[in-house]
This record gives structure tokens, sequence and C-alpha cells, in this order.
């Protein structure tokens, strides 16, 4: 199958290096983020269990495109909430080729 979607699509396989946002974050002492964009394909939730609460307070705001399915957009907005980005708002995704339920989310921490 996988020769398939070479040959008809021109897909190319290629090794990367994969760096976790903790460890960019860490190497980058001064590095404050405006903007986060997660485009991970249903894996949001992992991305930002995966940050360490020590660098939640270098991040502005989020957006993603997620899931509303089991629960994940709930876990997600509560992980973002308890790490200070209270101003969230969500709009359902408006496509016509999947029933995924998904919703772009964009969350924002409150300026003082």
């Amino acid at each position: 199958m996988w020769w398939a979607i070479r040959w008809v699509m021109g897909v190319e396989e290629s090794k990367v290096r994969l760096e976790t946002l903790e460890n960019v974050i860490q190497q980058n002492k001064n590095l404050f983020i405006n903007l986060l964009k997660i485009d991970v394909e249903g894996l949001e939730l992992q991305v930002l269990q995966g940050l360490g609460h020590n660098f939640w307070h270098r991040i502005k705001q989020v957006a993603m495109e997620t899931s509303s399915m089991d629960g994940r957009q709930s876990l997600i907005e509560a992980i973002l909430k308890s790490n200070g980005l209270n101003s969230i708002r969500t709009t359902a995704q408006k496509t016509n080729d999947n029933a995924l339920n998904n919703v772009i989310l964009l969350a924002k921490r409150e300026e003082n």
C-alpha cells in the first residue's frame, strides 16, 4: 500500500530529528512564545501534557484544532486554564469530509 501512495501522490519518507517543546524552551532561556500553534493530528493532549509546569508562563497564546469527542476538548481546556491561559474561545470547524466534531481553539493569557 505504501508504494502506491508514494507512486500516486509523490509522497517521500524523510527522517527528521524530534525535539520536545520543553527542550527547546530549556535550551533558549530567554525564549517567550507569543503564539504556539499546535497541529499534531489528534495528539494535542499529549503535547500539552508533555510541557512541564515551569515553562507555561513563557507562552502567551495557544491555537489548535482538536476534537470534542471523548472529553478531549474539556481536558485540553482544563490544562490550559490550570497553566494561566484562562481566556479560551472555540468555534466548530466547518468541514464536510468527516464526522470528527473538530473545533478550533484559541487560548490566551489574561493581560494584567
